[in-house]
């Protein structure tokens, strides 16, 4: 046995029919034979996005301690002391106050809502509440008033209200506390740990993450016997005639990118930082992973820049891990394959296996950026491809005109 307890077993996920919810189900852990030895206080919930492997969040405060929870997105509001954030005091050329919260700002319960009168936003200098300018909520900056403060009352104009060096700036404002992804590119991944009190070293507790399987809300069901049988044996026929490559699966979600543009809401495309994602790293992965052996059909296309192959077949893998469109695979030989349309096979909301096409990538596309070894990494403004010298591009001229 252990020396741990298990995890819940009989676990459901799935979308309760409520925006921004998942709900998570799993069976008493206390019924389960491996766990005589321990007290069971609860279950922990962890939740990880992009990536099964982690790294993966608590999203309960308490130890659960019955059969259900639901992960749902959450607002709070939030009193933050403000008195060293500005990032300007009317030193910049257009005389602006600004200072920066630590979560970005919702307003309106609008998640990054940009330059908004701010009416959800409350600050207080030395005591004295004053209203912003306006608010950048995505990026969380809060400008203040620097102009004449006209009291309808009084028919006076007060000069405005700004902190000096020894003041007390608080700032009120409401973000979101528990986010949580239910869009139609989401990767949302789970893990039960069970959280319990050893009888006879008299500790605590908890299911190491290592040890806990990982929940997917792709995966809603556990396939039955007759259904897992044919994964396996499609596992087999893979294993004999497939062919192993590594995936890189696509950032959905994660700290944006210094380069992403706010107004447009995109990066730039030849962007080592994030690889044209808009979020840091781009991409996770690799994982080594079998496809099946590709019925290839090859082609020349005419382009601007030559003659251009292009390189598109239909393949399938296993259910795990979830693929999505625009992920990408590496072949042996060096050659990357964006991926297209994914087909998700399904009996009973059971995943059994994935079709998609997959389509070469160009010599100049940024992806061929992304570092297979993590510790290597691309040297700054340095293009994922050499221009190509005068004598390839005499050849490429030669046989154009041979085609032709």
């Amino acid at each position: 046995m252990p020396g741990f307890p298990i995890s819940p077993t009989e676990t459901t996920i799935y979308n309760p029919g409520v925006q921004y919810a998942i709900d998570v189900g799993f069976s008493d852990p206390r019924l389960d034979p491996q766990n005589a030895g321990f007290q069971i206080l609860g279950v922990n919930i962890y939740r990880s996005y992009e990536d099964p492997k982690g790294p993966y969040t608590k999203v309960n405060t308490d130890p659960i301690q019955v059969g259900y929870y639901r992960d749902e997105h959450k607002i709070s509001l939030k009193e933050e002391d403000v008195s060293g954030k500005f990032i300007s005091r009317g030193t910049n050329p257009r005389k602006e106050w600004v200072f920066k919260v630590d979560n970005p700002i919702v307003l309106n319960n609008v998640v990054y809502q940009q330059y908004s009168e701010g009416q959800e936003v409350f600050v207080n200098i030395d005591g004295q509440d004053i209203k912003p300018l306006r608010v950048d909520g995505a990026k969380g900056l809060v400008y203040l008033n620097t102009s004449k403060v006209y009291d309808p009352i009084s028919h006076i104009s007060s000069p405005a209200i700004l902190p000096n060096q020894d003041s007390d700036v608080l700032c009120k404002y409401y973000h979101v506390s528990n986010f949580v992804q239910t869009n139609l590119n989401r990767r949302l991944y789970y893990k039960l740990c069970t959280y319990g009190y050893d009888v006879i070293d008299r500790v605590n507790i908890e299911t190491p993450l290592a040890s806990a399987p990982v929940l997917s809300l792709e995966a809603m069901a556990e396939a039955e016997p007759v259904w897992q049988e044919a994964m396996r044996r499609n596992n087999f026929i893979l294993e004999q005639g497939g062919e192993r490559v590594k995936l890189f699966l696509r950032k959905w979600s994660g700290d944006s990118c210094p380069n992403n543009s706010t107004d447009h809401k995109s990066t730039l495309n030849d962007c080592t930082i994030c690889f044209g994602t808009s979020y840091i790293g781009g991409y996770t992965g690799p994982y080594d992973i079998l496809i099946a052996s590709p019925d290839e059909s090859k082609s020349l296309e005419a382009t601007p820049e030559g003659l251009k192959p292009t390189f598109m077949f239909e393949t399938w893998t296993g259910p795990s891990p979830i693929i999505s469109q625009r992920d990408f695979i590496i072949r042996k030989n060096g050659d990357r394959f964006s991926i297209g349309p994914v087909n998700l096979t399904t009996v009973n909301g059971a995943p059994l296996q994935q079709r998609f096409n997959v389509s070469i990538l160009g010599s100049r596309d940024i992806r061929y950026s992304v570092p297979i070894n993590p510790d290597l990494v691309t040297p700054p403004n340095k293009s994922p491809a050499a221009a190509p010298s005068t004598e390839v591009i005499r050849l490429r001229k030669k046989v154009w005109e041979d085609l032709f």
